[in-house]
Formats: C-alpha cells, sequence, structure tokens
C-alpha cells in the first residue's frame, strides 16, 4: 500500500467511510484515547513517553497531550509524506516524527499505541512486527493495539469503502491475544468498543458493560511488557 499517494486525502476519505455511524473520526480517535487512559490510571501508570506507531498525519497527537500532560511523543510512520505533513500540523518541544529507521535503540517508552496498523502488515510479519514494538518499550511498558473487529459487519463495510482500507486482511484480536506472550507481553486484555451507531446514541451508555462481547466494530487488545527478572 503507497501510504503517500492516500496521505493527503486520508482523513476526508476515512470521514466517508465513516459516515453510517453519524460520527466522525475525532470522536473514535477521542474514545480510544479515554479507553487507554482510564486502563492506565487505574494501573498507576503516567506516562512520560509515548510512541504512536504508524502515526501517519500524527491526528492522535492532540488528543495525546491533552491526555497525558507533559508527556514526550514520538510518531513512527513509513509514509514520508505523511510524517511531513504530521509534522507541520503537530510537532513541537513534545513532538516529533520518524520512519521507523531513524528512531534510536536507545530510547525506551512508556507506552505503544496503535490503530488500525496490523490490518496493513502481511500476517506472517506479525510476529516480527510484535517484537519490534517490545522493543521499543521498557520492562513494565504498555502496549495498546485498536483494530478493525472482523467479525462486525459494519467494520467490514467501513473498510469495503475506503481504498486504503479495502484489501486490508482484518486480524483476529483472540488470535493477537494469543500471540502477544510469545513477543514478551504479559496478561493480554481483549475488549471490544463501537457498538451502537450515533442514531442510537441513547444506548452508548450501556458499551462499557459490553466490552467483553465480540459485539464492536473495533477491538483492543492491551498488553504489559514483561519486566526483567
Amino acid at each position: 500500500m503507497d501510504f503517500d499517494r492516500h496521505a493527503g486525502g486520508y482523513e476526508e476519505e476515512l470521514r466517508r467511510g465513516l459516515r453510517w455511524s453519524g460520527s466522525g473520526p475525532e470522536w473514535f480517535a477521542e474514545r480510544r484515547i479515554e479507553f487507554v487512559q482510564d486502563r492506565l490510571r487505574r494501573a498507576g501508570v503516567a506516562p512520560r513517553c509515548i510512541i504512536y506507531f504508524g502515526c501517519g498525519v500524527g491526528n492522535h497527537i492532540p488528543l495525546f497531550r491533552r491526555a497525558f500532560p507533559g508527556c514526550r511523543m514520538v510518531g513512527i510512520d513509513i509514509s514520508p509524506v505523511s510524517l511531513r505533513i504530521a509534522e507541520e500540523r503537530h510537532g513541537g518541544p513534545d513532538a516529533r516524527f520518524c520512519p521507523p529507521e531513524d528512531y534510536p535503540e536507545r530510547e525506551v517508552a512508556d507506552l505503544v499505541y496503535l490503530n488500525g496498523v496490523l490490518h496493513h502488515i502481511p500476517s506472517q510479519s506479525h510476529a516480527t512486527q510484535l517484537g519490534y514494538l517490545a522493543g521499543l518499550l521498557q520492562p513494565g511498558g504498555w502496549l495498546a493495539i485498536f483494530d478493525n473487529n472482523p467479525l462486525s459487519l459494519p467494520a467490514r463495510l467501513v473498510m469495503r469503502s475506503i481504498s486504503f482500507d479495502r484489501d486490508a486482511v482484518m486480524v483476529s484480536p483472540y488470535r493477537l491475544a494469543r500471540s502477544l506472550p510469545s513477543c514478551g507481553f504479559a496478561n493480554p486484555q481483549v475488549d471490544f468498543h463501537f457498538i451502537f451507531p450515533r442514531p442510537m446514541g441513547f444506548l452508548r451508555r450501556f458499551e462499557p458493560r459490553l466490552t467483553r462481547w465480540p459485539l464492536g466494530a473495533q477491538y483492543s487488545v492491551i498488553a504489559r511488557k514483561e519486566a526483567v527478572q
């Protein structure tokens, strides 16, 4: 997938794809960050460095700033055009952007976050990629993966309507969770998100009670890198 070609129109195409839900991409991004923020708060974790892997044009950076004030952020992506747009829009003393090969090996983060990335990576490369992500974290650091639920018909319909997702291969959340311990992560937890579209918004308050049921359009797998014994 040539993401440079889609960088300029990424947001508009995503917005068109999500129109069935009645909510824009910003709303979904806010809910994801809120979920991660709540998980880390309950664990007593205040991250000082966040790696936003597959950052694209960097749209989550303002949300990280709001959720984790004073935190350093690094956006990593393989698309030079996306990185340039991200730097122009969101770069600053607390946020920088680079391709994977330019990230210093000596720098480790407290949280690695990715959304909608794994379905663009061939399944035979997932273990290698997850091992790479483990190397970006300090012992005890957190990995938060969000992706589209292959059991959700709305998620499949959205992906078919977006050109950069049309040929992507959806990833089973349960298979992903089972693979994490062999890559150095402990206690992966699967949760599901975004069940009800905006016209049924009065039911959204029940979604926190339904996160273990595979009903949502997206899922998260959150795990902690095993500490050195």
